[in-house]
């Protein structure tokens, strides 16, 4: 089991006050990629992205949007274009803690799963 390097920062406030922020760090040599998505008001941030066999992806994404932040941990079949989502959350703890979700599902085009996964297998190192 590979455990996702994450690193949590405290910021001060201009207030005077403490603010825990929290952000994801990547796998050393990986740079984040934005994944535009037309008519989307939010913004699709591919943090970290790996390979776990000669199809199979592990990806870190966030969005950034409207309704706030939210951040996938998300496996990949490259090939079948089949997803299972590992964590979610709207923190980088949150997705980390959360538990994997339903089976396997098809990847429909053009959907943020979609672009995001389609960015994640090109940039995966091999």
């Amino acid at each position: 089991m590979r455990i996702l390097p994450c690193l949590l920062a405290l910021s001060l406030a201009a207030a005077g006050g403490v603010r825990a922020e929290e952000s994801y760090v990547p796998k050393a040599g990986f740079k984040p990629v934005i994944v535009p998505r037309p008519g989307d008001k939010g913004v699709y941030t591919l943090l970290d992205a790996w390979r776990e066999g000669p199809d199979r992806v592990v990806l870190v994404s966030k969005r950034e949007g409207p309704s706030g932040i939210n951040y996938t941990r998300r496996s990949l079949d490259c090939r079948r274009r089949r997803a299972r989502d590992l964590g979610l959350g709207d923190t980088v703890a949150e997705m980390m803690r959360d538990k994997p979700g339903e089976p396997e599902w098809d990847l429909v085009d053009g959907s943020s799963a979609d672009l995001v996964g389609r960015a994640a297998c090109r940039t995966a190192a091999r």
